[in-house]
Parts: structure tokens; C-alpha cells; sequence
């Protein structure tokens, strides 16, 4: 009896080990707090100074998936998909032969003022967005990854 336990938990354990490997999601947060943000401009008009911004929270509104870091400005362009068997409003395909340098998403906040970034794993092939709002009307966008290759709908 024990021995069938054992290996009824051990088959528990492998099932939701290969369900975490084919996919994983990333979660941008809601808000963040700027502690201080100091802009370098290479010359401000006569009489004029550039303030500088202190304990600022920005707030989340906007995210996407880039070719390479955001800084380079290839940002993907979201498509209709079917990605394992479900369709999405904004599917992405990852870590293709064009994506040298791989996928990030990118979180920005108060047009972009701010940007959260995180690399994509290398192993995805596939990306959907879902957003939402929390009890606040704060914005809530969540990306989801899968191992498993994109359908695209025409």
C-alpha cells in the first residue's frame, strides 16, 4: 500500500512538474513608486531648470512584448491565435530565428515614464496577454508563455 502511495504522489509530482515546464506567466504590478527621478536635458531655455520628481507612483498602463530589450524599439506587433487549442485576442510568437537576442515584456507605466522589463525563457514559443481591472480600476495585465507553438488565424 505504501509503495502505491509513493508512487501515485511521485506521478502527482512529475504531472505538475511537466504542466510548470510548458508554460509560466508574468504579471506586471499594478503600480510603482519612482523613490526619485532626476532628467538630464542637454540645454534647458534661458531661465529655465529641470524639476526633479520624488516619491511619484506610477501607474500601470500599458505592456507589450519586444524583439530584443525594449530600448531598441522593435516592439511586436499582437495577433488573433489559437495557442494550445484556446484562441486569444493577443498572441505573440517568442523566440523565433529573427529574435537574436530573445523576447521581453515590457510594463510601462504613465506612458512608458517608466518601464519594468523581464527576458521571456528561451524555451516559449508562445505568448497571450490577458488584462483585466482589480476592485480599484486599477489595471491588472498578465502574460502566459507556452512551450507550444502558435496558431495564427487569418
Amino acid at each position: 500500500m505504501k509503495k502505491i502511495l509513493k508512487i501515485g504522489v511521485a506521478s502527482l509530482v512529475l504531472i505538475g512538474t511537466l504542466h510548470t515546464a510548458n508554460a509560466y506567466e508574468i504579471t506586471c504590478p499594478i503600480a510603482v513608486k519612482v523613490k526619485s527621478a532626476q532628467f538630464d536635458i542637454d540645454s534647458a531655455p534661458d531661465g529655465w531648470e529641470v524639476s526633479e520628481k520624488r516619491n511619484e507612483r506610477k501607474v500601470l498602463n500599458a505592456a507589450g512584448i519586444y524583439s530584443d530589450k525594449p530600448v531598441k524599439l522593435i516592439q511586436l506587433k499582437p495577433e488573433v491565435g489559437i495557442i494550445d487549442g484556446k484562441k486569444y485576442e493577443s498572441t505573440w510568437n517568442v523566440n523565433t530565428i529573427y529574435d537574436k537576442e530573445g523576447n521581453w515584456i515590457s510594463c510601462g507605466y504613465n506612458s512608458d515614464e517608466v518601464q519594468l522589463i523581464k527576458k521571456i525563457d528561451p524555451s516559449m514559443k508562445s505568448c497571450w496577454m490577458t488584462s483585466s481591472k482589480d476592485q480599484f480600476d486599477n489595471p491588472q495585465i498578465v502574460f502566459k508563455c507556452s512551450t507550444s507553438e502558435l496558431q495564427e488565424i487569418h
